[in-house]
């Protein structure tokens, strides 16, 4: 800026002083209200300051008014005297290049925090220009690792490999002529998904259509660290948390005596695109895929899977341990997760001259013998109804299995009211009945002997017992009402003891 000193009416009278002042003679914040406004006459002002060809009086950072104040000689004037005074100011344009303002505030001292739910950051401004009427703002993203990241001189990678935030040259409309100078704003979001986690800095750059750059500004901000989080593929049927010292009896499955067993669990995925396989032993070519609909895979959610009738016919009957993995791979958006759940298992349990403690009862956990209207002095015969399965679970040698029976031992208690049809019934009424096998009335306790000759590991009686056994009513008492229940017990002994 050039002051050009003006003419005086009355020569060596008066004379002009001319201050810049870095701030206005009205500053609001000064004391006074006039910082740095004229002592006296002799004070002239900033006239021994020169800031440098191309520099500001004033800095851009500061929101004050500027101004430049000046004045004549002190001269007392007579009645209808006046005084006045000339000047003339030359502004000069500094240059063409274009600017830009960044709103965000992240700072290398004090940068942007982000969450891990954070999955874009805005990065946004405005850019204004003097000289060009187009202008594309670029930036370029830097993840920080070492101290070379945050100092080195990023501006030739960021004009030439920059993401540009206006989709190329941006034009000042509508009319380009009247929009010189003033700001436009520009936005673009930057992807986090594709960053790692930790400190980043991003360079941003604005270039005008004759090559012309603004100034350089540089943000920072911190993504939240990637946690990697691989999935869980957990097994809970037959059984949780089998080992090499604690495998599985995989004779004690029903459905082993087809050479088919089902395995059953549970997985948790950290994305809803995964896959769960299996395979036998250290048979990794032949992965069989588990069954899971694609509508109930999802993310960070339990879902139960099941893998059916997996053959296990073809492996050795041996008295090893054999093994299934069962693996889940969850696809990332980067990377797999995997992670293995194993169900450990063996044919036989014991060896060839194993005898004590192999064979054990499963009984049904109800038998049912309906529902029956009876006169009073009269008789019914009740069919029984089965509910679950009465097993004997066969562990000894083939020798032992062969040639020594098992006595199957049924006690029974009376019947007793359970649950009164009225008010006006005892519950220690009883209900007066006899237990047949098939035509032969059963005492107390009823013995059916077996021998295993066909060696199975699973003897199933549940059908024998429907098949035979049945209950007579005596009604020669009074007409009694309600639901009647009895106590059985089962019992499985080897011959040998």
């Amino acid at each position: 800026m050039t002051l050009m000193h003006g003419q005086e009416e009355e020569q060596n009278q008066r004379f002009l002083l001319v201050k810049m002042a870095k701030h206005s003679p009205f500053t609001p914040n000064a004391i006074g209200g006039k910082a740095d406004s004229f002592i006296d006459t002799n004070d002239l002002g900033d006239k021994a300051f020169e800031p440098g060809a191309g520099k500001p009086w004033i800095s851009e950072k500061d929101t004050i008014d500027s101004g430049i104040s000046m004045h004549t000689k002190t001269k007392n004037l007579e009645v209808g005297e006046s005084v006045h005074m000339e000047y003339a100011v030359n502004m000069y344009q500094k240059d063409f290049n274009p600017q830009i303002d960044v709103y965000n505030t992240g700072t290398k001292e004090i940068p942007d925090i982000l969450t891990p739910e954070d999955s874009v950051y805005k990065l946004h401004g405005n850019w204004r220009s003097q000289g060009s009427t187009k202008v594309n703002v670029k930036y370029y993203v830097k993840e920080i690792i070492n101290d070379s990241d945050i100092t080195d001189n990023l501006t030739d990678i960021s004009v030439k490999e920059g993401v540009s935030a206006t989709e190329g040259f941006q034009t000042q409309l509508p009319d380009p002529d009247k929009l010189k100078g003033l700001p436009h704003d520009w936005a673009s979001n930057i992807d986090l998904t594709k960053l790692h986690g930790g400190p980043h800095r991003i360079v941003i750059v604005a270039i005008d259509e004759q090559g012309r750059l603004s100034n350089i500004e540089n943000r920072f901000f911190i993504k939240a660290e990637d946690v990697e989080i691989d999935p869980i593929i957990t097994i809970k049927k037959p059984q949780e948390f089998t080992s090499y010292q604690n495998p599985f009896d995989i004779r004690r499955l029903p459905e082993y005596k087809d050479n088919k067993i089902s395995i059953s669990g549970e997985v948790l995925s950290p994305s809803d695109d995964y896959d769960v396989t299996y395979y036998l032993d250290g048979h990794t070519d032949e992965k069989h895929k588990v069954d899971i609909p694609q509508e109930d895979k999802k993310k960070d959610i339990l879902t139960p899977w099941t893998a059916n009738d997996i053959d296990v016919g073809k492996l050795i009957k041996d008295d090893k341990v054999h093994t299934i993995h069962f693996t889940v791979i969850s696809k990332k958006s980067n990377s797999l997760g995997i992670n293995t759940d194993i169900f450990h298992y063996k044919f036989k349990q014991n060896d060839e001259n194993d005898h004590d403690g192999s064979f054990m009862i499963k009984a049904p956990k109800e038998i049912n013998f309906g529902v029956k209207n009876m006169a009073p002095n009269s008789h019914a015969d009740a069919k029984a109804k089965v509910k679950g399965q009465l097993v004997i679970e066969d562990f000894r040698a083939d020798k032992y299995r062969k040639n020594n029976e098992i006595t199957l031992t049924l006690e029974s208690e009376e019947f007793k009211l359970v649950k009164p049809n009225n008010k006006d019934s005892s519950e220690n009424e009883t209900l007066k009945t006899d237990l047949y096998w098939k035509s032969k009335r059963l005492q107390n306790a009823k013995n059916y002997k077996f021998k295993n000759e066909e060696l199975l590991d699973r003897v199933f009686l549940t059908d024998e017992l429907e098949k035979n056994i049945h209950l007579k009513i005596n009604s020669d008492q009074p007409i009694k009402q309600g639901k009647f229940g009895s106590k059985w017990k089962w019992t499985a002994t080897d011959s040998i003891k």
